[in-house]
């Protein structure tokens, strides 16, 4: 689903990206709803991983699983190296 401004959803993403902070959320039942209301469309568990560099904000990258347990925090860690990356490219 789409982010929509003013919604919680894309709220949390935008702080998410403005902290620099990533997500990993095992099972999207059992977050809270009013968070990650209109998530989990063909998937339950995600991590999300800005892109940045020291100077600019590129974006978020994000992993989807469709199952629980499909994701773990040693995946959160592989992501975080590929958002490293690709804000080396992105920042060239």
């Amino acid at each position: 689903n789409p982010f929509l401004p003013g919604t919680p959803r894309n709220t949390k993403a935008l702080r998410l990206l403005q902290e620099r902070d990533s997500l990993f959320v095992p099972d999207i039942a059992g977050a809270p709803r009013e968070e990650w209301e209109g998530s989990g469309v063909g998937y339950n568990t995600f991590i999300s991983v800005p892109i940045v560099s020291r100077e600019r904000a590129f974006g978020m990258l994000t992993v989807d699983a469709p199952s629980t347990d499909e994701l773990n925090e040693s995946d959160q860690w592989n992501i975080k190296l590929v958002a490293g990356i690709l804000a080396v490219a992105f920042g060239v």
